[in-house]
């Protein structure tokens, strides 16, 4: 599998980015996946209509249809911290150096970046937006994570062709390297196979990667109801409460659009303002409870449509399961 790259070509994130507890994790990962088969159940017909939550129900308590097909956050955290440490130890046999994840504990705003629902209807969290405005809170004491970018402008050649399997000079598939055989994708790819995934996998689960069939039935069912006439109801009256408010927006995925971008990556009273303005309407007008409840229309439409692929997607989630309890020892402690 190909891994994502950010901030240009020349960077690689490895999905060991994310730092896990050295202690119980093993644990706590055992009891989470042991739950994992009662939650997804078999589907049945599509229902007429999901009720609407209520507006002061928390974003994390927000769960979507297409959850039920994917590894719960606290999971897809180990994942990430075991795929990184495949990714190290395949690099290691090669003799070429490359950082292995951290072990320190997640952040609970990290462990949100994992959720389905994190930010996906815009900003919510009140206690959040008081600091941070419109952006992404920053942990108050980073964790030191050596391979959370490494740019691959920054490896040896011969790194490169180990860790993705392709020459960076060529283009050509990597085979052997230093007398060694190289495996299909190279050390990622290996990493990948390892975990029980495919092309279409990511640390939510099989298929929830690009073009996978979780993948797109999220990306189907957001489109979806961003444009379906009960959402663009709701987004006028949150527009409506903004300018009475004296801001004059009528996206609330684009509202910080027209904000300057502060020098220091902290943002200015104006923005803090705004966001405040945002939260305090989408409350008012249960934005996000409207929004959610007719996204997951579209989503059981979809699951019920696909139900035997689905199915088929379970059977891989099991698999990998597996996968992390036998390895997730070995690199969580």
């Amino acid at each position: 599998m190909r891994e994502a790259r950010t901030g240009g070509h020349d960077t690689f994130r490895p999905r060991g980015a994310k730092a896990l507890r050295t202690a119980g994790v093993t644990a706590v990962l055992i009891a989470v996946l042991g739950g994992c088969a009662a939650r997804t159940a078999v589907p049945g017909p599509p229902p007429s209509g999901v009720p609407t939550p209520p507006a002061a129900t928390p974003v994390s308590r927000l769960h979507l249809p297409i959850e039920v097909y994917l590894l719960p956050p606290a999971v897809s955290a180990v994942y990430d911290r075991v795929r990184g440490g495949l990714i190290h130890d395949c690099m290691h046999a090669f003799g070429l150096a490359y950082p292995a994840p951290p072990r320190t504990a997640p952040t609970p705003d990290e462990l949100a970046a994992y959720t389905v629902t994190y930010r996906r209807y815009g900003i919510t969290d009140p206690a959040s937006v008081r600091v941070w405005g419109y952006r992404v809170p920053r942990p108050a004491h980073p964790a030191t994570d050596p391979a959370a970018g490494v740019r691959l402008a920054d490896l040896t050649p011969a790194a490169r062709r180990v860790l993705l399997g392709v020459d960076p000079g060529t283009g050509a598939v990597v085979t052997r390297e230093g007398g060694r055989t190289v495996p299909s994708h190279g050390c990622v790819g290996d990493a990948d196979r390892r975990l029980g995934g495919g092309d279409t996998t990511s640390p939510q689960g099989p298929q929830s990667g690009p073009g996978g069939l979780v993948a797109t039935i999220k990306q189907d069912s957001f489109q979806a109801s961003r444009t379906d006439p009960r959402v663009t109801r709701v987004f006028t009256a949150w527009s409506a409460c903004m300018r009475a408010a004296g801001y004059h927006v009528t996206d609330p995925l684009r509202a910080a659009a027209g904000l300057p971008a502060p020098r220091d990556g902290h943002p200015g009273h104006a923005e803090i303002a705004q966001a405040t303005a945002d939260v305090t309407c989408k409350t008012r007008t249960d934005l996000v409870g409207v929004w959610f409840a007719v996204e997951s229309d579209y989503q059981n439409t979809a699951i019920h449509a696909h139900a035997a692929a689905l199915d088929r997607v379970r059977a891989d989630l099991d698999r990998e399961a597996a996968a992390l309890r036998e390895l997730a020892p070995r690199y969580t402690g």
